[in-house]
């Protein structure tokens, strides 16, 4: 009996177990992916330009910013956590839910795809007399307060005044300097650049010589470490200009910080007037960004269609070819008539000089582009005591007696030269020099680059037309960016004690065999060459080799 009973059991059993396999049950728990409900929310990405109705003339908006998609859509754009107004005129990519029935995006992420600091405008402000290249799509603004003082504020987009302050901003404002006091004087400073009379506020603060500027103006830089604020300050007569730049910790800061200096390279000082200017520049690049893209203004429309950008093609610099005019032989006969007017009548241009008579030293001729003549010229005269720079514009190209006086320079301290009057209309044109103190010997200032009168070393060397350079108690320092004892990218030294370890290196492009001491890559490489009975050696925190070798290769006694 109970075995009848144990066989019944165990047949139901198998029973039921062949049963749940035909309908397809399982006994145990299954692996497979269970769909995603219908109505739960996809995150997609869409990279364009961001904009606002306004500017599309968009009638009734569903949101207040708008993204000229690449795919050809208009997408509303609006987010909780994201400052959508800093990134108008930007190309960016988002990242949201997507609704296509109302073309509006909830943003939850954004990235800055663009590079907004490249393309520039050329800003003159003559009521404070200053002349400087800004990012095109950053916002500039001169405010006044109440005892009427003027300061030029800039921000990466427009805010109110009760933002401001929550904004990465850059101001230039001016202070009396009735005494004309240098600006380490002015900021009581002594010879090393420490506060003479140290309080508990200076406590963090960094106080560092500069150079800054398209005219290399002597400047003292501060950095204060507990605001995070970088200023510039900078004499000029009876005024000290103050160049400041305040973070507030935005997650663009670097960018912000790089674009500051890039401005601080850009300043200059132009006459005082009643007149301001805004003239657009050209890109930096040739690869075409946000606002250099041509868009079409769509019609009043609440389905507009995005506007089609066109690339530009790259074009070629006049910078990067030698003057064609500078080798033939007509263009060098003109240049000799000029040397021969600016050694005898051209000496009257400059005045009286202060002890014996001017003595004409260098004459350099600037050339606009490879296809036209001369259209400046550097003259450099030198007295007892004195050396003085004027630069004369060409009227009539074969006649120069027809010169006028655009600009004068006078001996700088730590430059050679500071602007003193007028506008340096010819600085960064292509030049074909003459060091008439030498014999008339020509110097050809290489595409790209601008020569460096080293009074110290007694000889003339080149660099990058873009770099800074400052007199050192070991020899020059230079750099791209202003330079200071801690950020320039190649010290050149004449004489110095030689590295041990020196080798044979390359031979440059003038015959001149240079030696090595290699570090690591760029970092640390020192180069030297034999210029006469001198030596000279170029040290590298990180500039290319192909950099060292041209300065080195363009050194002239």
């Amino acid at each position: 009996m109970e075995r009848t009973t144990r066989k019944i059991a165990i047949s139901f059993l198998l029973s039921l177990l062949a049963v749940g396999l035909l309908s397809g049950c399982s006994l145990f728990k299954s692996n497979e992916i269970v769909p995603p409900a219908s109505d739960e929310a996809v995150l997609e990405k869409r990279t364009g330009l961001v904009s606002t109705p306004q500017e599309q003339n968009i009638a009734n908006p569903v949101a207040p910013y708008l993204l000229l998609a690449d795919s050809g859509e208009v997408i509303f754009l609006d987010s909780i956590g994201i400052n959508l107004k800093r990134y108008v005129g930007r190309r960016v990519e988002v990242e949201g839910v997507n609704d296509p029935a109302q073309k509006l995006m909830q943003v939850d992420s954004l990235t800055s795809v663009g590079q907004e600091t490249r393309v520039k405008t050329t800003i003159t402000n003559g009521e404070l007399g200053v002349k400087l290249s800004v990012p095109s799509v950053w916002h500039t603004e001169v405010k006044e307060n109440t005892l009427g003082d003027r300061r030029m504020v800039i921000t990466p987009y427009e805010v109110s005044e009760s933002e401001l302050s929550s904004v990465d901003r850059i101001t230039i404002f001016r202070s009396e300097n009735n005494k004309r006091l240098a600006p380490r004087e002015w900021l009581d400073l002594d010879e090393f650049f420490r506060p003479v009379l140290a309080t508990e506020a200076d406590k963090g603060v960094v106080y560092q010589e500069s150079i800054i500027g398209l005219s290399q103006l002597p400047s003292v830089k501060k950095t204060d470490s507990k605001t995070d604020t970088v200023t510039f300050y900078v004499q000029r007569d009876t005024f000290t200009y103050l160049l400041q730049h305040e973070t507030v910790g935005d997650a663009d800061a670097d960018l912000y910080r790089n674009a500051f200096f890039e401005i601080v390279g850009t300043f200059d000082f132009v006459p005082f007037s009643d007149q301001s200017t805004v003239t657009p520049s050209t890109s930096e690049s040739t690869t075409p960004s946000a606002t250099e893209s041509t868009t079409d203004t769509p019609q009043q429309s609440e389905t507009p269609t995005a506007p089609q950008s066109t690339p530009t093609a790259p074009s070629t610099s006049p910078a990067s070819q030698t003057p064609a005019q500078s080798s033939t032989s007509t263009d060098s006969s003109v240049r000799a008539s000029y040397v021969t007017f600016l050694k005898g009548a051209g000496r009257t241009l400059l005045g009286t000089a202060p002890e014996g008579e001017w003595e004409l030293l260098r004459v350099e001729f600037a050339y606009p582009d490879e296809t036209k003549p001369f259209a400046y010229v550097y003259a450099t005269y030198g007295a007892d005591n004195e050396n003085r720079r004027i630069l004369l514009s060409v009227v009539d190209y074969p006649k120069p007696s027809t010169m006028t006086k655009a600009a004068v320079f006078t001996s700088g301290a730590v430059t050679d030269w500071e602007l003193s009057g007028g506008e340096d209309k010819a600085r960064g044109l292509q030049k074909v020099t003459q060091l008439v103190s030498n014999g008339n010997a020509e110097v050809a200032v290489k595409p790209g680059m601008q020569l460096i009168n080293a009074r110290s070393f007694k000889v003339t060397f080149q660099i990058p037309s873009s770099w800074y350079w400052s007199a050192a108690a070991s020899g020059y320092l230079l750099g791209d960016k202003p330079v200071t004892t801690s950020t320039y990218l190649v010290r050149l030294e004449k004489n110095p004690t030689v590295p041990a370890g020196l080798r044979a290196a390359e031979t440059t492009e003038s015959g001149r065999q240079l030696k090595e001491a290699p570090g690591e890559g760029d970092q640390g490489l020192t180069l030297c060459a034999t210029v006469g009975s001198d030596t000279y050696c170029a040290y590298s925190t990180g500039t290319k080799r192909e950099t060292l070798v041209a300065i080195l290769d363009s050194i002239q006694e």
